[in-house]
């Protein structure tokens, strides 16, 4: 009898793979900061449509690191997801300013990934430089009322930002 062939692939199965750009407050959390501690929890957010992109990450995925109310805002650097996504832990620690009383360690409501310092740019590649660029037309950064801490973006877009941040001022 002739075996016939397994068309599914068990171990080999490609992930889509993302990028992101990541928000965070100047004043709270830095790229410097970023880059002395190297890698960090991306905790705290707490908006369920951030809440689930950060559950479609997947390691060694890249993401911009944007300033949210810089001087000016705008993308300082490069960061990469270095852990699956897994139950942020402020969520349970009653002390936390994060503390969520419906998350069960069973029954997570929030979630996180670990990140790694890749690079710093040259210069911050401002929200209005994003905004106005032709080549980054559709970016989720630069709409209206966008405040979302975690947002996918096309590597296409990554790609020009990067380039951008690289070249000095």
């Amino acid at each position: 009898m002739k075996k016939r062939p397994n068309n599914r692939v068990q171990n080999n199965i490609s992930k889509p793979v993302h990028y992101w750009l990541l928000k965070n407050e100047e004043a709270d959390y830095s790229i410097a900061d970023f880059q002395r501690d190297n890698t960090a929890e991306w905790n705290g957010v707490r908006n369920f449509q951030a809440r689930n992109y950060i559950r479609t990450m997947h390691m060694g995925e890249l993401f911009l690191y944007y300033h949210a109310n810089g001087n000016p805002s705008g993308a300082a650097g490069v960061g990469k997801i270095i852990s699956e996504p897994h139950a942020d832990p402020t969520q349970f620690d009653t002390k936390s300013i994060y503390f969520e009383k419906r998350a069960t360690k069973e029954s997570p409501v929030w979630s996180t990934v670990r990140v790694q310092f890749v690079a710093q740019f040259a210069r911050v590649v401002s929200l209005s430089e994003i905004a106005t660029s032709a080549r980054l037309k559709g970016i989720l950064v630069a709409r209206r009322g966008q405040r979302l801490s975690v947002m996918p973006i096309s590597q296409t877009h990554f790609a020009h930002i990067r380039t951008l941040g690289m070249r000095s001022a």
